[in-house]
């Protein structure tokens, strides 16, 4: 497939006009999958926007930007919705930072607190079949999305270069992790809080620029049942695996996946059974998991839903490389309800932020040393027809050009110890690491 290819129109289009909000868009079936498309996305330059589902049926791939929604503030999710609406988009894709306070600190500067966008290309594979949407506005500047397209199948990725890689922590943070973690236990112990979400970094440091597709194929290819995300802008692209969704609307019901509560993998089958049984039988992961799911079910009775627990116990969710307590919890939405006030009212979660919500929150605005940025925060797309998805944004990074910053996050309780909460950032850090170590290698 190439630019001449679309000069001699040998795709066939079908093109759909809407007169009352002024969008046009053109689609047709694609021979490339949206991942395979990645490396030319990235050297087109343009901003893009990656996600692909867990069970990897389904997987998304914006690029360009036709409209670009922003917003701050502890409303920014509501201001997006009301944006949304005002302009009858087709489509958004993006993402929303942990806290609404704004501008992002670095690395995060080129992101807004909550950042879609209306993409020009828009690549859907979807049980089996791809197909592509180009979407236009009749009062829209700038390149058309034929243009956009020629440039992108045009593009040429740049020969990987293949440097050393060494991965460390930031000088003196294990230290301040362990104050963090005595500090938070004895807020809890004060009875101020019942849990706080501390979070950490690391970095990754390479002496040639990491390669950005490699490290999403790395992705896509090792963490099994997580949703993989790229989001890029301005030389910048945050990226991870994440195996906790926010919230997921189809057909009219809302799907909260409560994840929280961790252990390793085991190396043989009998030693990740015992594992296994361990983290279910573990009072502390019980307890943290148990705060979870009672803090969804009030958000969604707040909101006027009834809430349905599939199980009064909890299940695990087996990953790549560690495992989680898990319990999903489903809701009928209003024919009006928007996923965007809905994940507003959910975030942070308790396995993000804490309990109770508020005073988690404030918690960690006032002690946390780093701002967290995108980490912990939502990422996903959003459809004119209500249906969509925003994943919580964990195990990930922030790459630009030879330096990858990585990000981790605890639930601390009253009994935590910060040796081995430590040890569990370690664990959280390995998905990103190994993906970037396999996309070092020849």
């Amino acid at each position: 497939m190439n630019a001449h290819s679309v000069a001699n129109a040998s795709l066939v289009w079908k093109t759909a006009r809407h007169e009352k909000s002024g969008w046009v868009s053109a689609s047709c079936a694609f021979p490339q999958k949206p991942l395979d498309l990645l490396p030319q996305a990235h050297a087109l330059g343009r901003p893009y926007v990656f996600w692909q589902s867990a069970d990897r049926r389904m997987s998304l791939l914006g690029v360009g930007e036709l409209t670009r929604l922003r917003a701050a503030g502890p409303q920014r999710l509501q201001a997006i919705a009301e944006a949304a609406q005002s302009l009858s988009a087709p489509v958004l894709l993006g993402a929303f930072s942990f806290s609404g306070r704004g501008p992002l600190a670095p690395p995060f500067q080129p992101f807004a607190p909550a950042d879609f966008m209306v993409p020009q290309l828009l690549f859907e594979e979807r049980d089996g079949g791809v197909f592509l949407r180009l979407l236009g506005r009749e009062s829209a500047q700038g390149p058309a999305a034929t243009d956009v397209l020629a440039a992108l199948l045009a593009a040429v990725p740049a020969d990987a270069q293949l440097g050393r890689l060494r991965f460390a922590d930031p000088p003196g943070s294990r230290a301040v992790w362990s104050d963090e973690v005595q500090r938070a236990t004895a807020a809890i112990r004060g009875g101020s809080l019942e849990k706080v979400v501390l979070a950490r970094r690391s970095l990754a440091l390479s002496t040639a620029p990491i390669d950005v597709p490699r490290v999403v194929t790395a992705l896509s290819r090792r963490e099994k049942d997580c949703k993989i995300f790229a989001v890029h802008r301005a030389g910048r692209t945050f990226l991870g695996a994440t195996p906790e969704g926010l919230v997921r609307v189809s057909r009219g019901v809302a799907e909260v996946p409560c994840v929280a509560g961790s252990a390793p993998r085991g190396q043989t089958p009998d030693e990740d059974r015992r594992i296994g049984e361990g983290l279910l039988m573990s009072a502390k992961n019980r307890s943290e998991h148990a705060f979870v799911v009672r803090a969804v079910e009030s958000t969604l009775r707040e909101r006027g839903l009834e809430p349905a627990v599939e199980s009064s116990a909890p299940g695990l969710l087996k990953l790549q490389s560690v495992q989680h307590l898990f319990t999903p919890v489903r809701a009928r939405l209003a024919e009006d309800a928007s996923i965007f006030a809905l994940a507003a009212a959910l975030h942070p979660t308790p396995a993000m932020g804490g309990t109770p919500q508020a005073q988690a929150k404030a918690w960690i605005s006032d002690h946390e040393p780093t701002p967290r940025g995108l980490f912990s925060g939502g990422i996903g797309y959003w459809r004119e027809d209500g249906e969509g998805e925003l994943d919580v944004a964990i195990r990930c990074g922030l790459v630009r050009g030879r330096t990858a910053t990585l990000w981790a996050g605890c639930g601390i309780v009253e009994d935590s110890d910060p040796d081995e909460e430590l040890r569990e950032t370690v664990l959280k850090f390995r998905p990103m690491r190994a993906a970037l170590s396999e996309a070092n290698e020849a």
